[in-house]
């Protein structure tokens, strides 16, 4: 028994060891025929979308099943139709490039109507094309092929890739995209009625924004005539870039040019857009803030962009995307140094900076937005219209900011043109010059009344070249003159007097006198200097006589007591400090003088000391001094340098000169005098 039971317990043991391999076989294949269907192309797991969906559009992106071959023409399976047979698609490769690639979807129509789709592919362009080393403009799809039904049609749009489906009613039909090389991020299935709604609102929304920006381009550029600055072609060159860059994130290539054609010349263009982004701000940064006055440092600065900017361009046709890439940091780095230059002069009270503040801070923020949608670091449908209109508020603060620039120096100019029209009048009548000297063109107008009275040739004045008037201007007093405009131009408030002589056409010189005033623009600096211009040689002549009359005698024109009396306290120093003893002062007195003055008249008086005078005038050296110090008497002093002098024997001298006879119709009259001296 013993020996039964073991022989039954070991056939029980050898059946369950088959059974437990059984199982583990069955389990074993399962597992294999899973690893299988998972590694299986995305192809043969039927995957199949309701068309009945009634939401405007769904998403394919996360429900493509890719299939990857090698050879151009392949056959796949795809999923039953509606009478449950299998189908077999042939796909055929339009690329060039292997491995080949389709991303297939179906579509089940339960209806009993067709049910009309667009499938929407974004093209590849700024968006998510990266900023560093950016991607070029393509497609992302090569065509689109139905297992059945109409074929599909491809839309005309602008910057997308959109096709025209067709799923029949009670169908399932396959649809396989061949792809190209670029990543395919988003695929939208539409349907019919929503998307071309949605085209339309897209249409509108890019029309109105590119009207706007093309009416503000020109408005820009036109303010040039206006009033011709630097600071609109400057800022026509950032308005036009800008739209050339709109032009191209709304696909307007696409549409007037061939693929082909597209494919070779947008990134050329891009790149040069982008690089005159860079040349049209950074000008605009230079002329706008004034940098070269305001912040010399920053100015050398943008015109480095500038110069960078340009070589960027040039170099956009040689290697279109590093040239883009590299326009794209430049621009971000002068967008924010811009905005900190802008506030730094907003802190030192400059009025155009906090005019043009918004400007540069709209710049700013775009360039941010921007580089989130280069960079695809977020993916709706806001983004595009986002940088659109960013680009257009650009142009509208930097329109209404030139608007100020412009009308802003107008009306300060009318203010003052205001309180000087009663003035006007009045000049038209006196024989007054104007003078207007414009700061920032650099321009002289000065009226036509100074050619007659200089006795120029007619023509020569009005808008006066500047060399030719400073040549008219006396050339002791240019650099008095130039000093007076530089110092009211800095000073850019208030009014200024400057006296100079002019040339006249005989050679002579006449004095004027400019009497001008500033009118400052919105940052306080001299915009214009205007004022008049006044013979005043009457008047100089006037107060060189006052002068003379102050230190001289009237009748004799010799020093008067004053002017003597200062020179011999000067000679008297001068001789202590030399150690010099031959100094003599000499005092000469005409004898009864006043009976002769009284008895002839003062008429005679005056021409007797006028006699006198010049021949005591003749006694005397260089170096020495002959006054008059009083009605009748006369002062000389010696230099003590002169060697040899007999003291004794000049006065001698005097007195006999004084007693010569003089002339005095019909008479002769004899005058002596007494001599005193001094040592």
């Amino acid at each position: 028994m013993p020996l039964g039971e073991v022989s039954v317990s070991c056939g029980m043991y050898g059946e369950l060891s088959r059974l437990q391999i059984m199982a583990s076989y069955r389990y074993f294949v399962v597992l294999v025929v899973a690893v299988i269907w998972f590694a299986l192309p995305a192809n043969s797991q039927e995957n199949v979308i309701g068309a009945g969906f009634k939401e405007a559009r769904i998403e394919l992106i996360d429900t493509l099943q890719v299939v990857d071959s090698n050879n151009a023409q392949i056959a796949i399976d795809v999923p039953a139709d509606a009478t449950g047979q299998k189908i077999r698609m042939n796909l055929r490769a339009t690329g060039a490039t292997s491995p080949h690639r389709w991303a297939i979807f179906t579509l089940s129509n339960p209806d009993l109507v067709n049910r009309n789709f667009v499938l929407q592919i974004p093209r590849q362009g700024f968006i998510g094309s990266g900023v560093i080393w950016p991607s070029p403009a393509a497609a992302r799809i090569l065509s689109v092929t139905a297992s059945g039904g109409l074929p599909p049609v491809q839309l005309n749009t602008q910057n997308d890739q959109s096709y025209a489906l067709s799923v029949p009613a009670g169908g399932t039909t396959s649809f396989a995209l061949e792809l190209s090389g670029v990543v395919l991020t988003k695929a939208t299935l539409w349907q019919r009625q929503a998307f071309d709604a949605q085209a339309g609102q897209v249409a509108f929304f890019n029309g109105v924004v590119l009207g706007i920006a093309f009416l503000l381009g020109v408005a820009i550029l036109s303010m040039f005539v206006v009033r011709p600055m630097a600071v609109f072609p400057a800022a026509g060159l950032f308005a036009w870039s800008i739209i050339g860059f709109m032009l191209l994130n709304a696909g307007v290539l696409s549409l007037v040019t061939e693929p082909e054609i597209e494919r070779t010349f947008e990134p050329v263009i891009r790149a040069v857009i982008e690089s005159l982004m860079v040349v049209g701000l950074s000008l605009s940064l230079i002329t706008i803030l004034q940098l070269a006055k305001n912040a010399p440092f920053a100015n050398v600065m943008y015109w480095i962009s500038t110069v960078a900017g340009l070589g960027l361009a040039g170099f956009g046709f040689v290697d279109p995307l590093v040239a883009s890439g590299l326009a794209r940091m430049l621009f971000g780095a002068v967008a924010g140094f811009g905005l900190l230059t802008a506030l730094v002069l907003w802190g030192r009270g400059l009025n155009r900076a906090g005019t043009s503040l918004m400007v540069w801070f709209i710049v700013a923020a775009w360039t941010i937005v921007a580089a989130i949608g280069a960079l695809d670091l977020i993916r709706n449908d806001f983004v595009a219209p986002a940088i659109a209109s960013g680009q257009g508020l650009i142009l509208i603060t930097l329109s209404f900011t030139l608007v100020q620039l412009v009308f802003g120096q107008s009306i300060a100019g009318n203010h003052f043109l205001e309180d000087s029209g009663r003035r006007a009048l009045a000049l038209a009548g006196s024989e007054q010059s104007v003078w207007d000297w414009q700061v920032t063109q650099k321009l002289l107008y000065v009226g036509p009344e100074l050619e007659r009275a200089l006795g120029l040739e007619p023509g020569l004045m009005g808008n006066v070249n500047l060399r030719k008037w400073l040549e008219l201007i006396h050339p002791g007093d240019r650099r008095a003159y130039e000093s007076a405009v530089e110092a009211a131009e800095k000073r850019g408030k208030g009014s200024f007097a400057q006296e100079f002589r002019l040339r006249r056409k005989d050679g002579t010189f006449r004095w004027h006198l400019l009497r001008a005033r500033a009118i400052i623009d919105e940052d306080g600096f001299a915009a214009r200097l205007i004022g008049t211009l006044t013979d005043v040689t009457a008047v100089k002549r006037s107060e060189d006589r006052l002068l003379a009359d102050a230190v001289r005698d009237r009748v004799t024109g010799l020093p008067n007591r004053a002017l003597f009396i200062d020179r011999l306290e000067r000679a008297l120093r001068r001789a202590n400090a030399r150690g010099i003893d031959g100094l003599y002062v000499l005092v000469v007195d005409l004898d009864r003088f006043k009976n002769v003055n009284d008895g002839l008249g003062h008429e005679v008086g005056d021409s007797l000391l006028n006699v006198v005078g010049g021949r005591l005038n003749r006694m005397v050296g260089p170096d020495d001094t002959l006054a008059r110090l009083a009605g009748d008497q006369f002062g000389i002093i010696f230099n003590g340098e002169t060697p040899d002098r007999e003291i004794a024997q000049v006065a001698e001298n005097i007195a006999k000169i004084v007693a010569l006879p003089i002339n005095v119709r019909p008479r002769e009259i004899f005058l002596t005098a007494c001599i005193g001296v001094a040592r």
